[in-house]
Order: C-alpha cells, then sequence, then structure tokens
C-alpha cells in the first residue's frame, strides 16, 4: 500500500511516529534508542493511535452512523452539514500521521499538540505501568529513589520513570486533599 503524506520540513531526531488510515496504524520507533526508551516510545505512539484515531472513529460511528465513515476515510466528499460537524468535532479526515509539529530543537510549539502528547504519555505510562501497581514503588522513605525503582521494575526510561513517579505524587497530594475530601 502507497501513502502519500507532506511531512514538516523543519529538520529533526525523530523517537517514534504513528501513521494512520481507516482504522489501521503503523507505528515506527527509533531502531538507535535503548529497548526501555523504543518500549516507551511505542507506547505512546499505540496511546496516539487509540486516542487520536480509533476512539474519535468510534464517536462518529455512533453520532453519525456508518456512512460517516466513508468522510472519515476520505472515499467521499462531505456535506455541508457533514462539514460543519468535522469542525466543530474537530474530527481528522484520511491519512493520519502524527509527527507533531516542533521547532528543531524538537520543542513543542502549540497548547494542543502539548496536550496530545500529555496524553499519549499518560495512557503510555498506564499501559506499561498502571498507577495502581507502580505507586507501591514510591515509598515516602525512599522518594528519591523511586524513580530508579519504576524504571527497574517496569522497564521505564529513568526520565519518564522521574516524569511518572511526580505525576502519581501529585496525584496522591491532589486526592488527599481533594474538593471530594471536604464534601464529607
Amino acid at each position: 500500500m502507497r501513502i502519500d503524506h507532506s511531512v514538516p520540513a523543519t529538520p529533526r531526531r525523530f523517537r517514534g511516529c504513528m501513521v494512520a488510515n481507516k482504522g489501521h496504524g503503523m507505528l515506527f520507533r527509533d531502531s538507535n534508542d535503548s529497548e526501555d526508551d523504543q518500549r516507551f516510545t511505542l507506547a505512546h505512539e499505540v496511546s496516539h493511535f487509540v486516542l487520536d484515531h480509533m476512539m474519535p472513529r468510534a464517536r462518529v460511528l455512533k453520532k453519525y452512523g456508518a456512512s460517516f465513515m466513508a468522510v472519515l476515510d476520505a472515499m467521499r466528499p462531505p456535506t455541508l452539514a457533514e462539514q460543519l460537524a468535522l469542525a466543530l468535532d474537530q474530527l481528522p479526515i484520511g491519512i493520519q500521521v502524527k509527527l507533531m509539529d516542533r521547532d528543531a530543537e524538537g520543542i513543542i510549539q502549540s497548547g494542543s499538540v502539548a496536550h496530545a502528547e500529555w496524553r499519549a504519555d499518560r495512557l503510555a505510562f498506564e499501559l506499561l505501568a498502571p498507577a495502581d501497581v507502580a505507586y507501591p514503588f514510591l515509598k515516602e522513605s525512599e522518594v528519591e529513589r523511586g524513580p530508579a525503582r519504576l524504571a527497574a521494575r517496569f522497564g521505564l526510561p529513568l526520565s519518564q520513570a522521574r516524569t511518572y513517579a511526580r505525576m502519581l505524587t501529585r496525584r496522591e497530594r491532589l486526592q488527599a486533599g481533594s474538593v471530594v475530601e471536604f464534601h464529607r
């Protein structure tokens, strides 16, 4: 199958990318990265496929019916009503390539891209190290060693394990002092 799609001209290093079309996807990763980095990259790209391709397709099917899939798959042009639905629901048409616009240094250039990346990272963490299983590895008495323990146990890159440890401990602090607790 041949896929023609332009990519940004800004040269930069890619760790991975997802290409999706008509409910199918291909994931790419940098084979020069460490095994842990490749594992996280693939989980991240799977997350993009699920969150940014499959879930919108499922919402479209439920909300508009099967005939709308031909529009999403670029098999026919949308009607005026479908154009409005596409715009309001921010639905992607045709081939999706998740290269995420960044500058030459790899810095994200927009809030929507940053949010999409955060969502994909969050699901990737959950796929590789479910929060309920990972949190006990962050013992309060050994806070500084927590990320290394997460990395060793779940095969996360240490930099990602540090990020995940911050997320998990922040979540725990937020739950402990949440509005729900004040409501009781």
